[in-house]
């Protein structure tokens, strides 16, 4: 199928507290063909060429967007090790895994190319640190790990893991715990959308999903769907709403749509996923500017207060509301 590589990380400075959760919820499509570089970048937000065997990276974020702009999915395109055929790993989150399946079936024309979805011989696992820093872990050799790579968006995310099923990757790492919620917890801090709770397929513009700060779009590489629209919000200058880490401020059940309102009642955001009491919501960046109170009406007539805040990754750029924010 493809080569399994050797990895080794050696311990540097003070031992971390590491930990490692099976992402039940992400899917692996594996796309091997001579032409699958080129395949890929007439269709996602990112270049593709970057994963070029001659280049050093071996991780793209990105994302697929239909023709109006709109988000169908993102996508963590991953080089694989490979004796034959130039090979990627497309991750996905699997509600969208059958969709996407087609959508690349459909555009791949009479080009010879793979696709097969992997996900029943493979699991994608992640391993982060308790703290916000890199993980640094001695890892040795396994036939049962077929890479471990720095996730593309964020070094704190930790590194992503793809293992044969069954696989259990605590016992591969010295003293790495096994966690349910702890790296859902960790993205919701660091203010990090991921699947389709997070971004509902056609209802989402990548720009306000971070995806140039997350190092997920290329602006010069060329065509692809929905680059249009892309192109001109961000030369507009300005992103009115952005996905941003929101922390409960009481135990009253929140979930994914409730409306975020203002101290003047208006609805000003919509909530995301929620993890314990930390969450995320696409709000409009004039309330973090104001520094407004902020507060979630649910489904069942209550008010939760909450606190948003400025993800410590995020740089001003050329977006205006975003250099007020940040220098304020």
């Amino acid at each position: 199928m493809f080569a399994h590589c050797s990895v080794k990380w050696l311990h540097s400075g003070s031992k971390q507290a590491l930990f490692c959760q099976h992402l039940k919820h992400r899917s692996i499509i594996r796309a091997a063909g001579h032409d699958v570089h080129e395949f890929l970048q007439g269709l996602i937000t990112n270049d593709v060429s970057l994963l070029d065997n001659r280049r050093s990276t071996s991780a793209l974020y990105s994302m697929l967007l239909n023709v109006e702009g709109r988000v169908l999915c993102d996508l963590i395109i991953y080089r694989l090790p490979s004796n034959n055929l130039p090979t990627l790993a497309i991750e996905c989150c699997q509600d969208v895994a059958s969709n996407l399946m087609v959508t690349l079936s459909r555009y791949r024309l009479r080009r010879k190319i793979d696709i097969v979805n992997i996900s029943n011989d493979f699991q994608l696992h992640t391993v982060f640190s308790a703290d916000d820093q890199q993980p640094h872990f001695s890892l040795s050799h396994c036939p049962d790990v077929v890479f471990s790579i720095l996730d593309p968006r964020l070094p704190s995310l930790g590194y992503r893991l793809l293992v044969s099923t069954n696989t259990d990757v605590s016992a591969l790492i010295p003293g790495c715990e096994n966690s349910s919620n702890g790296y859902d917890i960790k993205r919701c801090r660091l203010g990090v959308g991921e699947g389709t709770t997070d971004f509902p397929p056609g209802q989402c513009l990548p720009l306000e999903c971070n995806i140039e700060l997350l190092n997920g779009v290329s602006f010069d590489k060329g065509c692809y769907i929905g680059q249009e629209l892309t192109a001109r919000s961000r030369y507009t200058g300005v992103i009115r709403k952005r996905i941003v880490p929101l922390t409960l401020l009481s135990s009253v059940p929140v979930m994914p749509g409730d409306a975020i309102v203002n101290s003047e009642g208006k609805d000003c955001g919509k909530v995301r996923s929620v993890t314990g009491n930390h969450a995320l919501g696409l709000l409009r960046i004039s309330e973090l500017i104001k520094k407004s109170v902020l507060h979630i009406h649910n489904g069942y007539h209550e008010s939760v207060a909450v606190s948003a805040s400025v993800p410590p990754w995020w740089q001003a750029g050329s977006d205006l509301l975003l250099q007020q924010l940040i220098h304020s």
